[in-house]
């Protein structure tokens, strides 16, 4: 299954800006992370085996991107909200981030030219 994901730069410092490569899902919760401060850059695709779960999602970006320092809610939980609403609407930005595939157009076989002389008079010329 074909997944969308970017590359973002997350500007730690005026001299430092860290590049990164997210699924689409992390950039909310990154842009909550460093308040704001997430420049979302090309989006490429690349192939995985299969989605993770929401409630597994969710559960890593907790573990991952951690809280916030004054308030010590996870950002994961700012981002998206929390419990099942939080899993729920972070379930949908997972099922977003799939790349569908294009139909292709059948090729319809071409039809035979009408002629303007009725049948019985068309003849072979090399006869």
């Amino acid at each position: 299954m074909k997944v969308k994901q970017s590359m973002i730069l997350v500007h730690l410092h005026v001299n430092t800006a860290v590049p990164k490569l997210v699924f689409p899902w992390e950039i909310d919760v990154l842009q909550e992370k460093f308040e704001g401060k997430i420049e979302v850059g090309e989006t490429v695709i690349t192939e995985v085996d299969e989605l993770p779960s929401a409630e597994g999602e969710f559960a890593r970006l907790h573990r991952v991107y951690g809280t916030h320092d004054e308030t010590n809610v996870p950002h994961a939980d700012n981002a998206y909200g929390r419990g099942k609403a939080g899993v729920l609407e972070l379930g949908k930005v997972i099922a977003k981030s799939v790349v569908k595939p294009r139909k292709s157009k059948a090729v319809k076989p071409a039809k035979k030219a009408k002629s303007d002389k009725p049948k019985s008079e068309t003849r072979d010329p090399l006869e």
